[in-house]
């Protein structure tokens, strides 16, 4: 995705260790991966994880790795991870942004979704901004999206609610940002072996939280879905 020859090139003729790139959810899963692939080829990972423990076994890959706890539902860490960042880069910036972490996890019918299920994304692409422009060469975004970007599934409403505005936003800034010199690139995934599956079984909590209506209304399509194991992507 952002090898070496890449990070020289966007960093404006930086050796590529000085180029940074900022992850969220790099606990586990593709944020894991991309943050241990980029500092193997040289760049300084900022990576956004939740749990101390996630932080520490991050570090211990390598020391280019840099843990920040760093929960997109809560903007102060976000915030804080924007001082932070911005402080230790300087003028060099940053070169990369990537929005990995998920949102809307929970199976649920979309009367039951959270309000806030759809502001992270966008609100994490915001606060980064000013450091994408810092540097001589503008940085990039690159947004993980997915195949419920396109096709959205019952009882994942939050979860393709996400994705799709993910896709406008990432058409949106990419107009936008274009004459900054930033670019913006939306990965459609399919269906990757991660531990987002794990976090889709929480349906039987989402049907304790029915009434007798409304449990005899979904719980059925709930628990089929959780029984199945995986998501239609």
């Amino acid at each position: 995705m952002l090898g070496r020859g890449d990070a020289a090139r966007n960093a404006g003729g930086l050796q590529s260790s000085q180029s940074a790139a900022f992850l969220t959810g790099a606990s586990t899963g593709i944020g894991y991966a991309a943050a241990k692939l980029l500092a193997s080829k040289g760049w300084r990972v900022y990576a956004g994880v939740r749990r101390a423990e996630d932080a520490a076994r991050l570090q211990a890959c390598s020391t280019l790795i840099t843990p920040l706890i760093v929960d997109v539902t809560q903007h102060a860490t976000v915030e804080a991870a924007v001082e932070l960042i911005g402080r230790e880069q300087g003028s060099l910036g940053l070169q990369a942004l990537v929005n990995n972490a998920g949102v809307g996890g929970a199976l649920a019918p979309l009367e039951f979704l959270a309000e806030s299920a759809m502001r992270e994304v966008l609100e994490v692409n915001l606060a980064f901004l000013p450091l994408l422009r810092r540097g001589k060469a503008k940085g990039r975004i690159v947004n993980i999206g997915s195949i419920a970007g396109t096709v959205a599934f019952p009882l994942f409403g939050a979860y393709a609610m996400s994705k799709f505005g993910l896709e406008a936003t990432s058409d949106m800034l990419r107009w936008e940002l274009a004459p900054q010199g930033i670019k913006v690139i939306l990965i459609k995934a399919g269906a990757i072996a991660t531990p987002i599956w794990s976090k889709f079984k929480t349906a039987t909590a989402a049907e304790a939280k029915l009434d007798a209506e409304h449990e005899e209304l979904y719980g059925p399509a709930l628990e089929a879905v959780c029984a199945a194991g995986a998501g239609p992507w």
